[in-house]
């Protein structure tokens, strides 16, 4: 799931929460956190433009010093994504390590914290939400299933039965199903304050 922590700008809460169970039940539950759209501001280095990236159904959880975008849904979203660190490449450009949009001149050079892919973003002006180019970090839907098993069936149906690529007219492909309702959400009425972005 994406998370939106305190450096970003929730402009709509969707009514809805989720509870968050972290990958061991030891360690508890998250209850109520609120599925919000949001925005941040990133200030490109190289052209000095300010861009307002949006991002539909996250979790806002605002203790949170940085935002999490996992990059299957920036995929997801038509995202070009390139997270292997030039470091690793054998041939290293300015591709890689990289995010880049179709539709627009935007290139985010990723960098590394330890072993982990982030860029730098923050709380947009109302002025920057009015006035800069806007371009949707994540799907523009009202909702989607992170649990939603066509994920599952559509990357199976990549290999056939001896483990190599099918041919492009054997795979049988499923539809990714964005509105579900069938994930643990409830109706709420919180209300949602302001909105920083690792991936």
């Amino acid at each position: 799931m994406i998370v939106l922590g305190h450096n970003s700008f929730v402009f709509e809460s969707t009514g809805r929460t989720c509870n968050v169970q972290p990958s061991s039940a030891d360690l508890g539950t998250a209850t109520n956190i609120p599925t919000v759209d949001g925005a941040l501001a990133y200030d490109c280095p190289y052209s000095g433009q300010v861009y307002i990236l949006l991002v539909r159904n996250a979790l806002h959880i605002p203790s949170m010093d940085h935002n999490l975008v996992p990059p299957f849904i920036l995929r997801a979203g038509g995202v070009k994504i390139n997270d292997v660190p030039k470091i690793h490449c054998e041939s290293p450009g300015v591709e890689d390590h990289c995010i880049s949009f179709e539709g627009s001149d935007l290139r985010i050079p990723l960098q590394l914290n330890g072993i982990f892919s982030y860029f730098h973003s923050r709380i947009p002006t109302l002025k920057e939400l009015h006035e800069c180019e806007k371009i949707f970090l994540t799907p523009d839907s009202n909702d989607w299933n992170p649990h939603c098993s066509s994920y599952e069936r559509n990357e199976r149906a990549m290999l056939d039965y001896e483990g190599n690529m099918s041919e492009p007219d054997r795979r049988t492909s499923h539809r990714v199903v964005f509105e579900d309702e069938d994930i643990n959400m409830t109706d709420s009425s919180s209300e949602i304050a302001s909105v920083n972005v690792a991936t």
